[in-house]
């Protein structure tokens, strides 16, 4: 499956952006125009190609998936990926309060990751 076309606007000398990362930008914008319409979706993407043509496996595949005891599998179509991990766009309401705490927490772990890190390099120094 072709590339879907980029704006001239995205790729111009002043903003020279490889065509993935001008694709998403463009999702994003019509994203936000959807939302000013009024009109919230949620749309799943490929993390190897970016394409947004990403669909839902068959059942025969993913039985655990179809019955709804593992997360869905997904399976693109432009470059054959293949699995239960995807990235999603959405123009929802995102609640800030739990975007907030996710954050705080993955920086708390990545502390507390750092320091292990470096008391483990401390005590082999010390060796």
């Amino acid at each position: 499956m072709p590339t879907p076309p980029v704006d001239d606007e995205t790729l111009s000398p002043d903003n020279p952006l490889d065509p993935e990362t001008a694709m998403l930008q463009q999702l994003m914008k019509v994203l936000m125009d959807l939302r000013k319409q009024g009109r919230t979706v949620t749309i799943r993407i490929c993390p190897e190609c970016k394409s947004p043509a990403l669909r839902n496996s068959e059942t025969y595949y993913d039985i655990g998936g179809a019955m709804g005891i593992t997360p869905p599998k997904y399976r693109c179509p432009r470059c054959g990926y293949w699995s239960r991990i995807i990235i999603e766009a959405t123009n929802e309401d995102i609640d800030e309060a739990l975007l907030d705490d996710l954050i705080s927490t993955d920086q708390t772990a990545a502390q507390k990751l750092l320091k292990e890190a470096q008391d483990k390099i401390d005590k082999e120094e010390l060796s």
